[in-house]
This record gives C-alpha cells, structure tokens and sequence, in this order.
C-alpha cells in the first residue's frame, strides 16, 4: 500500500542554512508541529511519501492509495480548511487523520467551525478507509466537540502520536532516576511574547534557566523563534524589547541578547531536540510538545496550561499539568516535584490504552505498524 503523508515535512534539508523566519515558515509556524509530524512518519511501516498539504489532488491519486494527515488544533474557529477539504474531495482516496485537536478558551466551551471546517472535517470522516474511527483525536473533549457534529462515531481518543516516539523501552526508567534526585538542570519549553497574564510564570522559568544553567527552547512566534536562532537582525527594535520585557525585564537589551545567544534554542530537527533535552533533570512550560519529546528522550516534564489545547492533551496522556490561573506561589526548583507530581505507572497505562486505539485506526486503514507502536 502506497501513503501519502499529507503534510509539512519534518526533514527540513541543510537546517544550518535555515535562518529564524525560513524555520517558522517550514514549521508551520511553531516547531513543535515537527513532533508530531515526525512521530508519524515512525509508526508507519508501509511505503510513505509526504506531500505539502498543497499538492494537487491528482498527483495524490496517481502516487497513492491512502491519505494519511498528522493533525493539531485545526478545529476551532481559527481555522478555515475549505482549501484542505477541495484537495480530499477530488482526490477520493480514503483518508486517516492523527491528532486531531479542538481549541477553545477553556474546556467548559463549545468550539464553534468555520464553514471551510466543517466541511474538511466532515469529508475527513466521510472517507474512512472502513467501518471504524478514522479519527485520532486528542482527547475526549474533542470527541465531544464531534461527536455534537454528529461525527462521534468517526473519532476515536488516542492522544498526540508524540507520545510513541520513544523506541527504547526503557525510557520510563530513566524517568523514574531522576525524579528521584534533585533537580539540579533545568530545561524550559518556553511561551510566546503576547500573553500579558503569562508574564510572570515565563520570567519565572527563564530565571530557572539561568540559576541551573540549563536551556529555554522556544517554538512560536516568530520573534521568539529569531531569539532561539540568533537572528537580532531580523527583529525590529520594538519586537526585541516586547521580547526582553517579557521574558528579562531586569537585563540591559545588550545583555539579554547574550543571555539569548547563551541560553534560547529553537531545533531544526526533532532528532537533536531530544537529544539536547536527555541531558536535563526536569523540563518546564508553557508548550506541551516540548514536554513531551522530554518524556520520550527520558526526562520528567511538567506543563503550566493557558487553554483547552494544553489541559486536554497532558489530562488524556498522563502528563502533569497545572493551569496558569490556579498557579499562586511563582515557578521555583524547590517547587517543582510538588507542582508537577509524575505518575510513571499511571501514564504507561495510559500510554499503553492510547497505543492500541492508535494502532487499530491505522491496522483498519489497512497499513503496516512499525516496531515502536507493537
């Protein structure tokens, strides 16, 4: 069976040549959505290629025999996929997506659907490969948020497929080390510059970067990503001070251009991202991908949720959470192993519950599972 990856592409060529805005732009606008992207590109067995979400729906038809889409929050009123929905309907190839996330303000709230949405949602579960959930959401208040579409029956909860990328079993050992020492390195999975109410929480966490010496890895916005990269020169003065403020109010603009350059990090490869964060005690914030590829290179994560997004996805898989507005005190290293408690037999269980949903969806669509998902 040939896959067709319906996507960005994760494998960003020469990523060394790559400067702040062209990472944005090959990320889709946050780095994290590499996670995901490439974890799917893991657990598939069968022979895939990825297409850009913009390829013409013939050549699809001609290349393929399945459409298989790793998904975000794409359903919510911040999206339009009318564009998205053209491509499924022509190409008439049955379709499996991964991920699938509603985004709200919070979970007490409906989402409500762009028409474009909709419509793509719905051709989506239109063309399941069988009878069963061609839908992997990311937890159960986006099944919800489907099922009152009447799409319940298409979707099925299975996290985020970031949670297999692990391919050692042993990960969740190393886990359990270190959440029994202190934390003496810390890494921080840091925010975005347009959250006022933030504010406090992300200095908190980047003075935990600078007493630990450890790393802030940012992934969204732009200007953020520029820091991470090194790139002062494509920021306007304006933006570098919004930046400064937010994150070290207390630095010169000097010195926090050599606190970025000693400290920030935006990863061109999901690869060197783990990699970098196996190095560390515990990892903290605001973004939920980079807790998770902590948890997968084997370091105790926490996050501190602002919306549905984050609550859903750490709720359904296991991961600490504890929302902004409940979070009194600041963010210290002393604190963290009370705020942020790691259940390691209660996040394999649900690992291991998620896995399987995962695998049927894809076992059903008729593809080969690689080894890390068996």
């Amino acid at each position: 069976m040939r896959v067709a990856i319906l996507s960005l592409n994760p494998f960003i060529p020469n990523p060394w040549t790559v400067n702040a805005n062209q990472l944005f732009d090959f990320s889709g606008g946050n780095t994290g959505n590499m996670a995901f992207q490439f974890a799917v590109t893991q657990h598939i067995a069968s022979e895939y290629q990825i297409f850009h979400p913009s390829t013409e729906p013939e050549v699809l038809r001609e290349r393929a025999d399945i459409i298989v889409m790793p998904l975000a929050n794409q359903l919510g009123q911040h999206t339009d996929l009318a564009n998205l929905a053209t491509v499924l309907e022509k190409a008439q190839l049955p379709v499996i997506g991964i991920g699938l996330g509603a985004q709200a303000t919070d979970q007490e709230q409906d989402v409500t659907l762009t028409e474009g949405t909709e419509r793509w949602v719905r051709t989506l579960a239109a063309l399941a490969p069988s009878a069963g959930p061609n839908i992997g959401v990311r937890g159960e208040y986006t099944r919800q948020q489907l099922e009152k579409i009447g799409l319940g029956d298409s979707a099925a909860v299975m996290g985020c497929p970031s949670n297999f990328i692990a391919p050692n079993p042993n990960f969740m050992e190393s886990i359990q080390h270190k959440l029994g020492k202190p934390f003496s390195s810390i890494a921080v999975t840091a925010g975005i510059p347009f959250l006022p109410k933030l504010a406090k929480i992300e200095q908190d966490l980047a003075d935990l970067v600078t007493a630990t010496h450890g790393v802030y890895i940012v992934q969204h916005g732009v200007q953020m990503v520029r820091l991470g990269r090194g790139d002062f020169d494509l920021m306007t003065d304006q933006e570098l001070d919004l930046s400064r403020s937010y994150i070290a109010p207390h630095l010169p603009t000097e010195a926090f251009k050599i606190w970025c350059k000693t400290y920030a990090r935006a990863y061109s490869d999901v690869r060197q991202w783990m990699d970098e964060l196996r190095r560390y005690d515990f990892a903290v914030g605001t973004r939920f991908h980079g807790a998770m590829l902590a948890v997968q290179a084997g370091t105790p994560a926490g996050c501190i949720s602002h919306d549905s997004r984050v609550l859903e996805m750490c709720q359904t898989m296991g991961i600490p959470v504890i929302e902004s507005r409940s979070l009194v005190g600041g963010v210290t290293r002393s604190r963290l192993s009370d705020m942020f408690p790691f259940d390691g037999d209660a996040y394999a269980a649900k690992r291991e519950a998620l896995r399987k949903a995962y695998v049927r969806i894809l076992e059903d669509g008729g593809l080969s599972i690689s080894q890390r998902l068996v």
